[in-house]
């Protein structure tokens, strides 16, 4: 039976879409100025709508994959990373509000500075993007493994354009987040996963598979955004700097 893919699409285009216009975009318009009490209008716009529109998004995903029947491991290793997530973003946002002001003022103990610093850059982006990174993986092999999306049928240029915003919205928030390299890795495992898992059904991925013929494109397109980037800057200093 052929199964409508408006559900299972409209979902990842919110998803890449959505990342895009709260992650990247902001900053394009507003830059990474500070505005004391408020930070920045893009941390704004972060902290008030992604918990709400990428938390519902990725939740949203799930109930399309995931059914009664299934094991129950796998709906609270799913609720565990989204926790994580919405946590490591929380833990984010507060560390680094902290320290940018810190930055703007004059006698804070160098101890304090390092530890914010370390709860913002490193913890707080390790909960966020490796949680999302699992949750990315999580769809992909219940797609492919449980069939959840075969027969769907799939608007490969469509799939593509979101793949492409999707993919360069990752990879450069990877590098702000100081993780390009683990970002390149979930890349390649976007990659590998169908490669080995589906074989000699890989082209007919592109026809009638839509969140597996999506991923498999945003690793690639990761993958080829890194590279141009590190030839153009000569390593993967952060967009920030």
């Amino acid at each position: 039976m052929e199964v409508s893919n408006r559900g299972l699409s409209s979902r990842l285009w919110i998803l890449g879409l959505s990342f895009f216009l709260l992650q990247i975009f902001p900053y394009i318009v507003f830059g990474f100025g500070y505005i004391p009490g408020i930070i920045s209008i893009p941390d704004l716009i972060d902290l008030i709508l992604y918990p709400f529109v990428i938390g519902l998004t990725l939740y949203s995903i799930f109930t399309f994959l995931v059914r009664k029947e299934d094991n129950i491991f796998l709906k609270y290793l799913f609720v565990c990373l989204l926790i994580l997530h919405i946590e490591g973003h929380g833990l984010h946002w507060a560390a680094n509000a902290i320290d940018v002001t810190m930055g703007h003022t004059v006698g804070v103990p160098t101890a304090l500075h390092e530890y914010t610093y370390f709860l913002d850059e490193h913890l707080g982006h390790w909960l966020l993007f490796y949680a999302l990174f699992g949750m990315l993986l999580y769809f992909l092999l219940i797609s492919i493994i449980k069939d959840r999306d075969e027969n769907i049928e799939n608007h490969w240029l469509v799939n593509q354009i979101i793949a492409f915003i999707f993919g360069f919205s990752l990879i450069v928030a990877g590098i702000e987040a100081q993780i390009p390299y683990e970002t390149i890795a979930a890349g390649l495992i976007f990659l590998a996963i169908p490669m080995v898992l589906l074989r000699q059904k890989l082209r007919e991925m592109f026809k009638k598979r839509c969140l597996a013929s999506c991923m498999f494109s945003t690793g690639l397109w990761i993958v080829i955004f890194a590279a141009i980037y590190w030839l153009l800057f000569h390593g993967f200093p952060q967009p920030s700097e």
